[in-house]
């Protein structure tokens, strides 16, 4: 039987969500640029950012359903792993709702994985309905909560087209969705513009989000965990010790309302972290608004979340289909995600919660046969094998939906 206890194990599924992390470099707000704000000198054109910003609040009220295909190399086969996902994303000024639904494919047997995560406002909502819901409920304005700090929202379509949501829980509380390129020059700095053509060429420094995050983790907890081995927590602090500042490249067509055709994160020493290129632009007249319906993401870090496992080639490659989109304010927007009887409900949005030692309360939504506080005796009675699968459970889903690692984090953030 598992020794381990339930707070152990959710402080492990705390851990695995940071690997949300592919395209995060410019969504990091949680703690102040490492970039000096004095050596801000040169600035967009004056168009540019006005075109930039009037995007930014189009988006910022849409509903988005988008198409995926991951492929990445299977460990010991040779062979090629492939995984597909359907998306919907919809936004109401500050209130979300994301579902993904994720299959996968071994041998003849297919396996899908369906996520959800939503923010009402005030409550961070993260769950899958899959088999034994779970479902995690975060104070969206607690942000001094350092599992707030590490625990990643993503959506692949806004994040290939540079316009992200915010890349944290705590984040969601001051911010909404945002322009990539805003973000990047708001927090770090411009190293150079150039335009041949059409074409917009802007180089600047960033914050590294990989390397912010992992100094946020708490890595006495990780090594309580199961999945805190000694090679796991030195690979944390090597990262944590690197200069926290990478480079980004954005390419923005003029001729297309300054759409991002091509962006690219190194690091500072030129190594290439990932790189996402856009493709069959369409003028959405409802909204303004030029917007690619295919975008190809090419990751190059074995370990984005360590910075660690270059490759000259391509680790991962997704390519994402923009299938609808549709904008203006929505009156059916799903801000708040409830599971029936029987879920397992992670409260961390509770005065109780946030009194506890854990900083978390986990229990048993109860059957319509059985009151609450036989729930609870049954929710305490059950082995710690049984917790063991419903921990599992949420990291599995989060790694189907967040596998692209990770700007992700390589979530392009702030």
């Amino acid at each position: 039987m598992c020794n381990y206890s339930l707070s152990t194990l959710l402080s492990v599924v705390t851990s695995i969500l940071v690997t949300g992390a592919v395209f995060a470099a410019d969504k990091h707000d949680s703690q102040a640029s490492p970039i000096p704000a004095a050596a801000l000198s040169v600035s967009l054109p004056p168009e540019c950012e006005a075109v930039l910003m009037r995007c930014v609040k189009t988006l910022r009220s849409s509903r988005i359903e988008y198409s995926l295909v991951r492929e990445s190399p299977v460990e010991g086969s040779g062979g090629t792993g492939v995984r597909t996902t359907h998306g919907r994303c919809e936004l109401d000024n500050g209130k979300f709702y994301f579902r993904s639904e994720t299959s996968a494919k071994t041998g003849d047997k297919i396996s899908t994985v369906v996520s959800e995560k939503s923010y009402d406002g005030h409550v961070f909502y993260n769950g899958s309905p899959n088999g034994s819901p779970v479902l995690i409920k975060s104070l969206g304005d607690n942000t001094d909560d350092k599992k707030a700090k590490v625990l990643v929202v993503n959506v692949p379509y806004l994040d290939a087209v540079a316009f992200p949501v915010p890349f944290t829980v705590a984040e969601w509380r001051l911010a909404t969705l945002d322009s990539s390129v805003l973000k990047a020059i708001k927090t770090g700095r411009i190293l150079q513009i150039s335009e041949v053509g059409s074409l917009l060429t802007v180089d600047v420094e960033v914050p590294d989000p990989t390397i912010l995050i992992a100094r946020e983790m708490d890595l006495d907890e990780l090594a309580k965990s199961p999945s805190g081995s000694e090679k796991v927590l030195e690979s944390y602090r090597k990262v944590r010790a690197l200069d926290p500042v990478r480079r980004a490249q954005f390419k923005l067509d003029r001729d297309k309302g300054y759409s991002v055709q091509y962006q690219e994160h190194r690091m500072l020493d030129g190594r290439l972290i990932m790189a996402a290129e856009c493709e069959e632009f369409e003028l959405f007249s409802e909204g303004q608004i030029w917007l690619p319906r295919s975008c190809t993401v090419r990751n190059y870090v074995k370990a984005p979340n360590y910075l660690d496992g270059f490759s000259a080639e391509p680790i991962m490659v997704t390519r994402i289909k923009l299938e609808t989109i549709s904008f203006g304010v929505s009156n059916d927007l799903k801000s708040e995600i409830a599971y029936g009887a029987g879920s397992a409900i992670v409260e961390r949005n509770t005065v109780a919660a946030r009194e506890s030692p854990s900083g978390q309360i986990a229990h048993l939504k109860p059957t319509t046969a059985d009151s609450a506080k036989e729930a609870a005796l049954r929710a305490a009675a059950k082995s710690h094998n049984s917790w063991l699968l419903i921990a599992n459970a949420i990291v599995f889903s989060v790694i189907a939906v967040a596998a692209g690692i990770h700007f992700i984090r390589n979530r392009m953030r702030r």
